[in-house]
């Protein structure tokens, strides 16, 4: 079956509409075969139907625009990656908010780190990891209160960390996603992009946290800058926040909306 939905989908790689017709003769399926995928694939948005001629639906345009931006956005960080990995010694790695968790896009790593940091395509809960903090932090209402209703997420201070992240323009863990990993992140703020972040990761003991944030900060700015290709990216306007807000176990107390103290 899904060779058949396959082979319908490739024989829409020219340009136009095709008839139940043309379809029939390009992929040699038996017409009633061919009728009910059609349909199918035109209910689930896959395909749409103008009178008697199919045409490729919303739903793979949506597809193609996602796989496009990936594309565009793992080109533009890659050089800064590169940089971020060489000037740290740690892994450098760009990831994007995919529901309640981050998917690792890419991760520059030499022999030592890439043991410890993941690999593209690897996934974790994103309030755990200083990537997900950073890109929640700026993401909007309706994006952030989705992840916070997840079971098992602390609300309250998870709430106090993401206002301290859109604050501060970073983020950070200390082992919340890997035992002896720690992270630095910084979200990607260009206009209209899905939410994205570039983090440096490695062995918590060799972690100095505070040196880390400007180059995080400074390559992300770069990518920003690189995506938007506007002069209003020239400043993102982040406050100055140069040592952690909210490590694991936090130095000072943050309060919720009420002014209870969580931590």
């Amino acid at each position: 079956m899904i060779d058949r939905v396959v082979d319908i989908l490739d024989s829409f790689l020219v340009p136009g509409g095709l008839t139940l017709a043309q379809v029939v003769g390009r992929t040699g399926l038996p017409r009633s075969s061919a009728h009910r995928i059609l349909d199918q694939l035109v209910r689930t948005g896959w395909l749409r139907r103008d009178e008697f001629v199919y045409h490729l639906g919303a739903r793979v345009r949506d597809l193609g625009a996602i796989a496009a931006h990936e594309q565009e956005l793992r080109a533009a960080a890659a050089p800064h990656l590169r940089e971020l990995h060489a000037s740290t010694g740690l892994a450098a790695q760009l990831s994007l908010l995919d529901g309640s968790d981050i998917a690792l896009l890419d991760n520059v790593a030499g022999r030592f780190t890439a043991r410890v940091s993941g690999r593209a395509g690897d996934r974790f809960p994103a309030v755990h990891t200083a990537a997900g903090k950073a890109m929640l932090g700026f993401a909007t209402d309706a994006v952030a209160e989705a992840v916070l209703a997840t079971p098992g997420v602390e609300v309250a201070r998870t709430r106090a960390e993401l206002r301290a992240v859109r604050a501060c323009g970073i983020a950070f863990d200390r082992e919340e996603a890997l035992h002896g990993i720690g992270s630095v992140a910084a979200p990607l703020t260009a206009p209209g992009a899905r939410p994205a972040a570039i983090a440096v990761s490695g062995p918590i003991q060799h972690l100095d946290m505070k040196r880390l944030v400007s180059p995080v900060r400074a390559a992300a700015h770069k990518i920003t800058c690189a995506l938007s290709c506007s002069p209003s990216a020239e400043t993102i306007g982040y406050v100055d926040c140069s040592w952690p807000v909210y490590p694991r176990h936090h130095l000072h107390p943050l309060n919720d909306e009420n002014g209870t103290t969580v931590a």
